[in-house]
């Protein structure tokens, strides 16, 4: 619930600030898409292996995998946007066994490979 409020949020501002959404044009859409994969990559990164301390923020690798969802679905066949996806959806199965209970990370050769 806490992070369809943390959406309304984000849209509220958006529209109060007076910047309006749309989808770019197909034409448009290659000239960001370096600059948009960069973005949604870091996104994932940080919720990945934060640097705030040690252990994931799920909401933003949850949001990163959301928006290269999205974007695949612009995209369809674009390699590098599936690349993005697929690299993220990845680490988010392997997030289980990759991180001890405090958030630390675990060794492959400790990792738990059922997991």
């Amino acid at each position: 619930m806490r992070r369809e409020g943390d959406r309304r949020l984000r849209r509220r501002k958006i529209t109060g600030a007076g910047i309006p959404y749309r989808i770019p044009a197909d034409d448009e859409l290659g000239a960001r898409l370096t600059e948009v994969l960069t973005v949604i990559y870091l996104l994932c990164n940080e919720g990945y292996l934060s640097t705030a301390g040690p252990g994931q923020s799920h909401d933003l690798v949850e949001d990163a995998e959301w928006l290269a969802s999205l974007l695949h679905q612009l995209m369809p066949a674009e390699p590098e946007v599936m690349g993005l996806l697929a690299l993220i959806r990845l680490h988010r199965a392997r997030a289980a066994g990759r991180f001890d209970p405090d958030g630390g990370l675990v060794l492959l050769r400790h990792q738990d490979r059922s997991l």
